[in-house]
């Protein structure tokens, strides 16, 4: 919590998945590695601290709701 007074403590791990439809993956293809999501349509989640594999994707989806 960089900008603000509150205290952060861990309550438990949450998991994080990278998961697509068959039709999109029919129409886009399947990507084989983290880098190749650079070249997909994204839904990425706000508050997930590292976002490097998802940089240069193709016009992001930003949500803050898990």
């Amino acid at each position: 919590l960089v900008d603000s007074s509150l205290i952060a403590k861990r309550l438990a791990p949450v998991d994080v998945f990278v998961c697509a439809s068959t039709g999109y993956i029919a129409n886009r293809g399947e990507p084989k590695s983290l880098a190749d999501l650079s070249q997909h349509r994204i839904l990425k989640y706000s508050y997930l601290s590292n976002q490097r594999a998802f940089e240069g994707s193709d016009a992001p989806i930003i949500s803050n709701s898990g």
